[in-house]
Formats: C-alpha cells, structure tokens, sequence
C-alpha cells in the first residue's frame, strides 16, 4: 500500500495571483504556482515571483505531480519536476518526497526509471571532458561503464524542485550503469561536479497507484501543414518530434509553435507497415498502440520496427524480420563479455555484431529519427528470449524480448499474417523434449499394456513326472500331443526337481507334429548344501526355467531327456514335475513398438540438429565453430 496524502510543511502565496501554494519539502528553493504557473524562487525564510515558467513540453509520461507509489518499505509522493531537453527527446527529473521527509530524484527515459540520491562521497570525480561512452570508472566504491554522455537544456519545472532552474539553461549529464541494475548520474551543471547513485527502475517496480485509467493529456486539435506537399498531417501524441506524411512520406521535424519542417524526403520507401498505424493491439494483457514504424537494414538484411505505446507500461518494440516476430521491451544496461551474459535467471549466448542503418520511417517518434542513422548492434540470445544492445554515438541502449507467433500478433491488431522465411535467431527450437516426453509415457503405457495383456492369455500344458531311480540314471519323458493357440508367443518350461547335494540335466525337445520342426534347449539342475566353520551354506536351485521364443500356434510334442549321477548311497532318487505356458509373445510387440517409435525421437534430433545449424549459420560463430 502506498502512504497517505501528503501534507504540506507550510504553505506560501503567490504573490502573482494570491492563491496558496504548497510546499511539501523544506529543502525546496524553487516552486512553480499551479494555478497561474508563476515561478516563486526562496530567498532565506521568503517565497518571491521572479517570472512565469515556461510552458511543458507534452509528453507520454504516465506520472504527474501528487501521484503516490512505494518502492520497497518507503512510501514516496511526487512533488516536483524538471524536464530537460537533450539532442534527440525529452527527459523528466520527477523529484520524490520520501515518508522519511527526505527527497529522492526519479529519472524517466527510453522506457526506463531511474531512482537516485545524492551521493556523500568525497573522492574527486571524473571532469566531463575525459569521459568516453563505454568507459569502465569506480566511483563510490562501485564499478560502472559510461552509458549516455549527454548535454541537456531546461525546458521548464513544475511543482517544488530545491534549486532554482531557468528555462533554457543547458548542463553536461553523463550516465554510469553498474552491474544488478545499479544507476549513477554525473552532474556537471555546476562548477562542482555532483554524483547521484541508485538503481534502474522497471515501472511496475514503483508500485504507483492505479494510473491505467487516467487519459493520456492531448493537445488541442491543431491543423498542421506538411512541409513537403502542404496537405494536412495529423499529430497523435503530444511527446511526438517527427511526423511523417501521409500523402508524400515526406518527415516533418516539429518546431516550436508546431510548425513543421522538412527533416528528410521518403519518395523511395519501399517497405510498408502491415501493422495499420494508429491501431491497437493487445499484448501481454495490455493495449498498445502502433505509433511509428521503422525499415532498417543490415549487411543486405531487412527488417521492421513498430513503436508500441501503453500510458501505464510504456514502450514497446515489436521486430519482425523475415516473419519471425519479436516483442521486447527497455531493459537495464548489462556489463557484458564477448562470448555470454547472465540476465533474469537465463545465460544467453553472444550472437552477432552488426550496424544497423534506418533506412525509412513512418508514423511518429519521440526522439529525432535521422534518415541513414547507424547505430553498432549486438545481439545475445536464449531462445525463445533475446538481449539487444545498440550503441549511438552518444548511448547504449538495451532491451530484451522474447519470440512471439505471427498469427498472435495478426489476432492483436487485425493483421495480415506474413510468411516466415528460414529460422529466426530467437526461433524456440523443435519440441525434442516434449516428444521425448510422450515417447517414455507411451513406452511405459506399452509396458503396462503388455503385462496386463500376457497375463490374460496364457495357457498352461502339464507335460508329466520322470523319476531318476537307483536302477536308472536316465529317463525320458514324452508327453501327449498339446495344441497351443496363441498366433505366436513364449513357450516356458518350468521344471520342478528333488536334487539335494546332487544333479540333473535335462534335454527339452518341441516338436512342431505338422512341421517335424524341432526346437531343443539343454539345462542344468543343481542344488547343494552344507555346514562348515562359517555356519551352513547352499548354492544352486532346485527349479528351473527354459524359454523359447517365437513359437507359433499348432500341435506338438514335448520330449524330456534327463541323466543324472548315480543315485546310490548318498544321493537318493531324483524326481522332477515338469509344466509347460504359453503365453503372447508381447515382448516381440513391445520391442517393434519400441523401435517403431524410436523413429520419432531419431528424425526430432535430426530436425533439432538442422535448426540449430540453420540458425547458427546466420551467426557470427557457425554452427562448425559452436559450442
């Protein structure tokens, strides 16, 4: 749960218009009126107007003044703003008023939160002038990379912030990401650079209050004129500063008062959104708009972007190269190696490096999109996931994403679906494990089948007793003719004797009566007992088993030899039962069911083994060279 309204710590009026203004902080200098938007700057104990504030640029930020979240165990309330323009978009500082009455600095841009507070160190920090993008420093005991070098114009403040701000004035920002999604900014607006540390934010992490239901603020309806052809050019979102024609694809940069210039023409854009811009879609339970849409290109590879926006969740990218379709979102900066990185749980596996050049553009985008722009690229995968990097001249951007079906996003925004072609580098391979999955289950249900099925279908054949006497140490045994009715199946003989300290052997000949076919099986009988020094011993067995396999249904005979050693004196008369079974010959089925399905495992591995291989191939480590 988030804290309770705030309360002001003492309220002052505003000397332009007379209305009572709050101020949540003591540690705030600056203030802006909210009723007549007049700047009232502190001196000692002492609120006075020194001029109006300039107006806001519009935006798409889902926060505003008095909104209420909480991050961990501290409850926060916004009760400030300074937003800043850089090179390519706008920037919001949104200043937090902590539960502890403390204040804390909430960064916003590129889809990304950035909660900081001043930093206590001591250590002289870094001048702007030697500081590089991709440079490693440790500052505050903590090691960080340089990831935006950055020089940022005031455009105006709104609520309480605890300097005092000009419109206009323009400061040197350097961004530093650490390791776990730590954060530092270098402030050099002041002769004394200032060091602010934290951690990179997802928005869901600030637990703010619902916000999905609150409108996204429009401009008044303006009729804008394209500088190219002069027909009318609708804008949709107020944060937007390009807009492209509709009519002659010419892009339009937006200057003040609305005006729009020529930025680049496009008579040549050849590729064209499938996705209607303008619509929406719902992805991951939410419902985005498609704002831009974006044709870059590669080494002689194509591909698109569509810039999806949601007022509660942010923005999103959804990539389609060659059909295969990608959503992903901003994440937080990694340090990364050539071959690897660990992020959310999952290890992906370095792909490619490559530059990537915008080759046209549609729609509307909240930074400068410039015609030919070329940015370095890496790629890091964990299929069905990826892990972008994109590296400009002045920031390093990461998102990641994961694999998305085609006909999921034509359902989502009322698509045509498009043909895939080839394997997508974040293509989940072929379902190998499921199958193999279903293989075990089957064999283990054929198992189960066969038993049940043997075990109702076996039919038993008393052959008959032979007795090995003192007057005969052989015997022989032939039984009546038997019919045995199972197609085909095990024939087992078990044979049940009394050597005690003794031997037998038998000769067991199946005769087929309509063949003469013979099948024989020669066995041993042995059991022996006794006492020595250890206590008694016995070894052997007095039963025993044969099996032949394959034997198929008709008539036979079933003749018994046996010899034993003399039965004299110590070794009485040797007695043997002698029964037959015959039973489906279900291990034959299971072992054929076995293998057949074995097929399916085989080709899936097969299959699995040309996917990795196709998509490797396209990698800058060949599936040869993998590992």
């Amino acid at each position: 749960m988030v804290s309770d309204k705030k309360t002001a710590v003492r309220n002052t009026a505003c000397s332009s218009c007379g209305a009572l203004v709050p101020i949540y902080s003591r540690a705030s200098v600056q203030v802006v009126c909210p009723f007549c938007r007049s700047t009232l700057v502190r001196t000692d104990m002492q609120w006075e107007t020194v001029g109006k504030m300039a107006t806001l640029a519009d935006d798409l930020t889902p926060l505003f003044i008095g909104l209420r979240g909480k991050y961990g165990p501290t409850s926060f309330t916004i009760i400030g703003r300074l937003q800043q323009q850089y090179a390519e978009g706008i920037w919001n500082e949104w200043l937090l008023q902590l539960d502890n009455r403390k204040t804390a600095w909430l960064g916003e841009g590129s889809g990304l939160f950035y909660l900081t507070v001043p930093s206590t160190t001591t250590e002289t920090l870094p001048a702007f002038a030697s500081l590089s993008l991709g440079q490693s420093l440790t500052l505050d005991g903590k090691h960080y990379s340089v990831s935006n070098i950055e020089n940022a114009r005031c455009i105006a403040t709104e609520g309480e912030i605890p300097f005092s701000a000009d419109p206009g004035h323009s400061a040197n920002l350097v961004d530093l990401a650490g390791e776990l999604g730590s954060f530092a900014n270098l402030d050099y607006s002041d002769e004394q650079a200032k060091l602010y540390t934290g951690k990179t934010l997802n928005l869901n992490e600030l637990q703010l209050e619902a916000i999905d239901n609150r409108e996204l603020k429009q401009q008044p309806s303006k009729e804008l004129r394209c500088a190219g052809c002069g027909n009318a050019v609708t804008k949709q979102n107020p944060a937007s500063l390009i807009v492209v024609c509709a009519s002659c694809s010419m892009v339009n940069n937006i200057a003040a008062g609305g005006k729009l210039i020529v930025a680049f023409s496009q008579a040549t854009l050849k590729q064209r959104p499938s996705i209607t811009l303008g619509s929406h879609g719902v992805l991951e339970g939410h419902s985005y708009e498609a704002i831009g849409f974006m044709s870059r290109e590669a080494d002689g590879d194509h591909w698109v972007e569509y810039l999806l926006y949601n007022p509660s969740q942010g923005v999103r990218w959804l990539v389609c190269a060659y059909g295969h379709w990608s959503l992903l979102r901003p994440a937080k900066t990694q340090s990364y190696s050539q071959d690897s990185i660990f992020f959310n749980g999952r290890t992906y596996k370095h792909f490619s490096n490559y530059t990537a050049r915008v080759e046209g553009v549609l729609g509307e985008f909240y930074w400068q999109v410039k015609r030919g722009e070329r940015s370095g690229c890496t790629d890091y995968i964990c299929p069905p996931y990826i892990l972008s990097c994109e590296k400009t001249d002045t920031e390093i951007l990461w998102s990641e994403g994961y694999y998305i079906a085609g006909e999921e996003v034509a359902a989502a925004f009322t698509s045509r679906e498009i043909s895939t072609y080839g394997v997508g580098i974040n293509q989940p391979s072929p379902a190998i494990l499921d199958y193999l999955a279903t293989y075990f289950i089957t064999m283990a249900l054929a198992v189960f089948v066969s038993i049940i099925f043997a075990s109702n279908h076996t039919q038993t054949i008393n052959i008959g007793r032979l007795d090995l006497t003192p007057n005969a140490k052989t015997a022989k045994l032939v039984s009546e003719p038997f019919n045995l009715e199972s197609a085909h199946g095990l024939f087992q003989v078990q044979t049940d004797t009394s050597v005690n300290n003794n031997w037998a052997d038998f000769e067991y000949s199946l005769v087929n009566q309509a063949t003469g076919e013979t099948r024989v099986m020669n066995r041993e009988v042995a059991y022996y007992s006794g006492y020595d020094s250890d206590g008694s011993w016995s070894e052997g067995s007095s039963s025993d088993q044969a099996t032949l396999s394959n034997v198929v249904a008709g008539t036979y005979v079933l003749e018994v030899d046996a010899e034993t050693e003399n039965t004299y004196g110590s070794n009485p008369a040797v007695s043997a039962h002698i029964t037959a079974t015959h039973a489906n010959n279900s291990g034959n089925n299971f072992w054929l069911l076995f293998w057949g399905l074995g097929i399916g495992p085989l080709l899936a591995g097969l299959n699995k083994y040309f996917f990795e291989k196709k998509r490797w191939d396209q990698s800058d480590h060949p599936w040869e060279h993998f590992e």
